[in-house]
């Protein structure tokens, strides 16, 4: 199992960046979002090559509801094509009614976040896109989800193999990199999107 890989293999305390705690507990988890709620979602697509190693395609999204401190956050985090991922995006905007949708614009993916656009357009969904383009190191901005961490201000949904694989890559977040650091970078765009929607 992996917690026994950890075990067999114990990670130095001052590689994690993020206190192991902070992911104890039943109450990190949800059943379902509230009533009411809107839902944000933010991508990290896949570039690379697809396969047992590479870069991984991470689709974050949230409930938020106004007067309520938490972020209830899902994903679907794995290695896919672009086109792939895209599609998922539409399923995903059908099923949740997305408000907006952060995608990460860097190099390539400029051109997968327009041909985004281009699919929601003909689902007749009327979705707007951010582009984000980032120019702070990606470790950086990944630690900045430090203090909703701590707060717990993020829930995940249980029994959400996506949930479960972000919540992993949050707690082992570290340099070295031991873990994809796809699904958090995609969890600190939505979070940043969000400040803009939200206040």
């Amino acid at each position: 199992s992996f917690a026994s890989e950890k075990q067999s293999e114990p990670v130095p305390p001052q590689a994690l960046r993020f206190d192991s705690a902070w992911f104890d507990g039943d109450d990190l988890w949800y059943e379902a979002p509230p009533v009411g709620s809107l839902a944000f979602c933010a991508v990290d697509p896949c570039v690379g090559k697809i396969g047992t190693s590479g870069d991984m395609a991470a689709v974050v999204w949230c409930y938020w509801k106004r007067g309520d401190r938490h972020l209830y956050i899902d994903a679907v985090i794995g290695r896919r094509p672009a086109s792939k991922t895209n599609e998922l995006l539409v399923d995903l905007a059908q099923q949740h009614r997305f408000q907006a949708i952060a995608y990460e614009s860097n190099g390539l993916q400029g051109e997968l976040g327009v041909d985004l656009m281009n699919r929601l357009v003909q689902a007749r969904l009327s979705i707007p896109v951010t582009p984000v383009e980032h120019t702070t190191p990606k470790v950086l901005r990944i630690e900045q989800l430090g203090p909703f961490l701590s707060s717990r201000n993020f829930l995940f949904r249980r029994g959400s193999p996506g949930a479960v694989a972000l919540v992993k890559a949050l707690r082992y977040f570290s340099v070295p990199k031991l873990e994809p650091y796809d699904g958090p970078d995609a969890l600190e765009m939505l979070v940043a999107m969000m400040r803009n929607y939200v206040g």
